[in-house]
Order: C-alpha cells, then sequence, then structure tokens
C-alpha cells in the first residue's frame, strides 16, 4: 500500500537560504518567523504618518538547537497544530526543539526541547542553545523591570506616535531565561524543558499570562490546550483537493497563514488591528507595506475566513468601526464630508501611506469596506 504523506506537514531537511521564507507562527496579537530576532505585536506600531510601521519587538525565543556530534536535521512545520518543530537524530539520541504562538492564551508563546536517549550509556547528552537574542529594539526604549516568578522582564514605549498627540504603545515582555545548554543525565532516559515568552501591553496582563503560562506547564496542559483551538479552528475550515498533492499542500499552507492572522474563535476582546497582507509575523520599517492594512483585508482576504467564521469576520469590521474617527479626518483633511477610510491604516485610521499620490486618489477603499459590511449581513441573515 502506497504511503499517503499529510498534506498538513510540510518537512525539509534545510533551511531555507532566504529568512523571508522561514515559517511564521502567529496568533493574531503575536507574529514570529521562526529562529528570527524580532517578532511584531498587533496594534504596536512606530513613527508617525508615512513613517508608521510595526515596532520591531526583540524575541527571546530566537534559539538554535545544534548537537556537538553529528546529526540528522528534519525541520517540520505542522499546519495541523500550528508547531514548528526541529528535530536532531543521530544512533545514540534525538533532540526536539518546538516553537509555537498559542492560539487559545494570545500573549503567549513558547519553546519545547525534548531530548531522548536511543542507547545505554553513562554519558551526558548535551545541546547548545544558540541564542540572537538581545533585549533591544530600533523603535522602542526598553528598560529592564523587576524579575517575575524566575522570569526575566522588560518594559517600553515606541519612540514616535502615529500621529501628533497620539498615544505611544507600552510593550512588557516576561520570559523564561534561556540557558546555553542542555544535558540529559547518565541515569535520565529522557527530559524536557519548557520555555515561556509573554508579550503584552500592560504589566498585569503580562503577568497574569505569565502565571496562566506556568500553570498549564506544571499540569501538563501548555501544549494540549494550544492544540485543541486549531483543531476546533481546522473543524470549520477544511478545504481540500484530491488528485493534486501540490495544489491541496499550497491551499492548505494559504488558509494556514491566514488564519494565524486572525485572533481565537474564543477571543472576546476588541484589540484586534487588523490583517495585513504580510501578516503579523512581517511589516517591520520599510518591509510588506509596513505591515499596513489595505483594501486587501476587505476584500481578499475576509471574504475566505468570513464564510466559516462570522465571528471572525465581525473582528475585522469592528477593526474599521474602530477607525471611524480617523477616516473622518481624512475625509476632512481632502475637502469632504463623512468618512474616507485610509489606502494604509494602522491604529487610529488615519492616511499612513508613505506615498501621497496613493492615499489621496485610490479612492475605491470605501467600497471595499462598505462591501465587506454587505457581505457579513449576507452572510449573517
Amino acid at each position: 500500500m502506497a504511503h499517503v504523506s499529510d498534506p498538513y506537514i510540510f518537512t525539509s531537511d534545510t533551511l531555507p537560504s532566504d529568512p523571508r521564507f522561514l515559517p511564521p507562527l502567529a496568533n493574531g496579537l503575536l507574529g514570529w518567523r521562526v529562529y528570527n530576532n524580532i517578532m511584531h505585536m498587533g496594534g504596536v506600531y512606530n513613527g508617525e504618518g508615512g513613517h508608521c510601521h510595526r515596532a520591531d519587538v526583540p524575541c527571546p525565543l530566537a534559539v538554535m538547537m545544534e548537537t556537538v556530534d553529528p546529526a540528522k536535521h528534519i525541520y517540520t512545520l505542522d499546519t495541523n497544530t500550528g508547531i514548528f518543530t526541529h528535530t536532531l537524530s543521530s544512533a545514540s539520541m534525538t533532540a526536539s526543539q518546538s516553537l509555537y504562538s498559542h492560539r487559545f492564551y494570545p500573549n503567549v508563546m513558547v519553546m519545547e526541547v525534548l531530548l531522548v536517549r536511543q542507547v545505554t550509556s553513562e554519558e551526558p547528552v548535551t545541546v547548545t542553545l544558540d541564542s540572537s537574542f538581545t533585549p533591544q529594539s530600533k523603535d522602542i526604549i526598553f528598560e529592564s523591570g523587576p524579575d517575575y516568578r524566575g522570569g526575566k522582564h522588560i518594559q517600553g514605549q515606541t519612540t514616535t506616535a502615529e500621529f501628533p498627540g497620539g498615544s505611544c504603545p507600552t510593550v512588557h515582555l516576561i520570559w523564561t531565561p534561556v540557558p546555553p545548554t542542555l544535558t540529559l543525565l547518565p541515569e535520565q532516559t529522557k527530559a524536557r524543558w519548557g520555555f515561556i515568552l509573554v508579550v503584552a501591553n500592560t504589566m498585569d496582563t503580562a503577568q497574569a499570562s505569565y502565571d496562566e503560562g506556568l500553570s498549564l506547564m506544571a499540569t501538563g496542559n501548555l501544549r494540549p490546550s494550544h492544540e485543541k483551538a486549531w483543531k476546533e479552528l481546522w473543524l470549520q475550515s477544511r478545504v481540500e483537493v484530491k488528485g493534486s498533492e501540490s495544489l491541496c499542500k499550497a491551499l492548505i499552507g494559504c488558509m494556514f497563514y491566514l488564519l494565524s492572522a486572525f485572533p481565537s474563535i474564543h477571543d472576546t476582546s476588541t484589540s484586534f488591528g487588523g490583517v495585513s497582507p504580510g501578516g503579523l509575523s512581517n511589516g517591520g520599517d520599510g518591509q510588506d507595506y509596513w505591515g499596513h492594512v489595505f483594501w486587501d483585508q476587505d476584500v481578499w482576504m475576509y471574504p475566505g475566513v468570513a464564510l466559516f467564521y462570522p465571528k471572525l469576520a465581525r473582528a475585522v469590521l469592528e477593526y474599521r468601526v474602530g477607525t471611524v474617527d480617523g477616516a473622518k479626518d481624512n475625509a476632512q483633511s481632502q475637502g469632504f464630508k463623512g468618512l474616507k477610510f485610509p489606502w494604509e491604516s494602522a491604529v487610529s485610521g488615519r492616511e499612513v501611506c508613505p506615498e501621497d499620490i496613493y492615499g489621496q486618489q485610490e479612492i475605491h477603499i470605501n467600497g471595499d469596506v462598505a462591501l465587506a459590511f454587505q457581505h457579513y449581513f449576507y452572510l449573517t441573515e
């Protein structure tokens, strides 16, 4: 019987030479390309007007796992569960490093390392964890905060508001320190380690999320709760093609990236920052439209999600409603009444397109936003 591969699992024995092609891990609030020392948080931008872009947030989970002895490398993105795994295998041991942005607890990202001895030996097994993390950002002025329950803590504000008089968002990071090495002792056949990163806008949210992460880890429910949330999401949104494995995998990969940009179906907050063409893992200064929200959201990305999850579609509409004041300002500045939604939008709804000609003359954005509301009405009535 021929082996049938799982189209939801993407596997390679090498990483792409272009880091832009590394898998993104996102959950609607936090977005990151694996191994990158920079991540992003939804709604956290830096820069005024056309200089506005997603603020670079340093990522403590930017860690490459290596062994002293030669080993076989396998890199796997399991879109069933939203988990990226790097596996190192040799005759004497297997080491697995798993990374994920928690699907249910949006402020939490996780790294897990599992070491398993394959042969009986009195020698310890050690892996190195090579970190590229530095607690600094060109967009956020960070300072050290007090350690919290064994976790390191930094906090800071972006340097420049989106518009004159606007606010500069605050960012808190609390994370489990990552040591340079991990060792499986001679008397152990296997061992597991977990590392939590929490990113939030307030100290209270950061500490509460870190507490939740530690509690889930202690009870063994951190990873299962994440996997359960992805399973629930896929239950109502699977689109598969028979007859072409490559087309099926491409479709699944696209749907995975799209769903990753949206919040949990259980999320009751109203802080969703919209969907950018490059997703949450991209959008830094000069990159992927600076992380701005375009009409692409309302016309191209929204319908595919609205068809399966009207609740997630509603989050897009609520994002647009939240930018109405900015849309009023845009209209008034061009001598119009009513609203003019921005060609490129961040948090306020004021125009942040780097080039004025598009922001002033690409006027179909209002029709695009109206069409999204119309689609929602037809789908839910």
